[in-house]
Formats: structure tokens, C-alpha cells, sequence
């Protein structure tokens, strides 16, 4: 298995020429990785759309090429027969170098078509998805591909377990500042505001940013947190 060099797109055109040299002469628009995982090899993953017609993954680490081959993996077994409805489909894929092209298909979210749409239709189709998905035989075949595959980490660890399990990885005693835990929820909300408002992509909430930036200030006020505080605004 090999993995690009960087995230570049001279490094992904010399992929696309091993992989799909039909599309190795095409415009290649490739995003600038976020600083905040430069530092982690995990996370040397990114997608890039080439020819306006193709959504190409790829990875520039050991760690997340191993994540990406175990995707192409899943991904190939389910789109054979018997297939899993509407799952992406798969131009080309490769383990060396480690790479998955999908078709691009323009969309929009439900919420802005719901009005337009047949409530009745999109249900069955939601569910005629999700049925094949969780069918045990859907199971079977990307297990023989990827091997036996883990269980999921849902729903999210409850209050009582964390007070009984996360206690022996924290230091005794240690006192969580409720300033420094809402500045740290501050500046995470706002930094997803910021990405998806720059990517042109709608917020998880389907609010505009002046929305997400007054709710935030309403549960500041009502928690009775200063917003001018040194934490919050440092």
C-alpha cells in the first residue's frame, strides 16, 4: 500500500495519472489542509474535485491511508450485487497509490427541497437505504473484504459513565473552570460557523451565522456568564 507524499495537486496528479489517466489532465482543485490536524497523521485525508465531475479521496500518511483503504474496502463490497441503494459510485479506486474516485452529483440539502419534494417518496427511499444497509448479508460481504469489523461507539459515553471510567486518565482533584470550558465551546462553535460559512456549505443547524452568534449569547446570558470575561474573549 502506498500513500501520496503531500497534500498537493502536483502529488495528486501523479496519483490520478496510475489510478485514472483520463483524468490526470483535468483541473484538479485541491484544499488547503487545516492547521489544526498539520500536526496529526491520523487525520492526512482530504477529498478534491477534479474536471468538475469527480470527487477524488486521498491521503498523504500511513495511518489515514489505512482508514481510506478500509473505506474503498466497505464501499466496494456494497455496490455489488445484491447492492446497497444510492451509495456513491466508484469510477475508480486503488490501494498503490491509495486513492477513491467517486462520481460527483450535485444536490442540495432536504431542508431546502423538503417543500418540493414527495414526503413519500423520500421516506421510502430513506428506508429502502437504510434496510440494505443493516441487511446482516450487507455485513457479510464488506467483512470478507476489510475483515471482521468492530462495534460503534454510539451513543456517546452518558454522565454516569464518564464519573465512573474517566476519573483514572484525569489528574485527583482537578477543578474544571466552567470560564474556560464555555470559551473552549465558544471558539469551537464559532470555528464551525467559520468553515462552513467560507465553504459555502449550510450550518448544522440550518441557522444563518448572526442566528448561531445570538443563541450562543442567549445561553451565555442565561447560564449568567460574562461574555467580556478574559477567557472568553482572549
Amino acid at each position: 500500500m502506498r500513500w501520496l507524499a503531500e497534500c498537493s495537486a502536483v502529488a495528486l496528479g501523479e496519483a490520478l495519472r496510475v489510478v485514472a489517466p483520463e483524468l490526470s489532465g483535468g483541473p484538479v482543485t485541491v484544499p488547503v489542509p487545516d492547521p489544526a490536524v498539520k500536526g496529526d497523521p491520523l487525520w492526512w485525508s482530504s477529498s478534491a474535485v477534479v474536471c468538475e465531475r469527480f470527487i477524488v479521496k486521498f491521503a498523504w500518511s500511513r495511518p489515514a491511508a489505512l482508514r481510506l483503504a478500509h473505506e474503498i474496502g466497505v464501499l466496494t463490497a456494497l455496490t455489488r450485487e445484491p447492492r446497497v441503494p444510492f451509495l456513491p459510485e466508484v469510477v475508480a479506486s486503488s490501494t498503490d497509490p491509495v486513492l477513491l474516485i467517486t462520481r460527483f452529483v450535485p444536490g442540495a440539502s432536504l431542508f431546502e427541497v423538503i417543500s418540493s419534494i414527495d414526503p413519500d417518496q423520500a421516506g421510502r427511499q430513506l428506508a429502502g437505504f437504510l434496510a440494505a444497509l443493516h441487511d446482516p448479508s450487507a455485513r457479510q460481504r464488506a467483512e470478507v473484504v476489510v475483515g471482521e469489523l468492530g462495534g460503534v461507539w454510539l451513543p456517546p459515553a452518558t454522565t454516569q459513565t464518564l464519573r465512573e471510567r474517566f476519573g483514572r486518565w484525569a489528574r485527583p482533584g482537578r477543578h474544571l473552570s466552567t470560564d474556560r470550558v464555555m470559551a473552549w465551546h465558544l471558539r469551537t462553535a464559532l470555528d464551525d460557523a467559520l468553515w462552513r460559512s467560507e465553504a459555502g456549505i449550510p450550518l448544522t443547524d440550518h441557522r444563518t451565522p448572526p442566528e448561531r452568534a445570538d443563541d450562543l449569547a442567549a445561553r451565555f446570558t442565561m447560564l449568567g456568564i460574562d461574555p467580556e470575561a478574559p477567557f472568553l474573549v482572549g
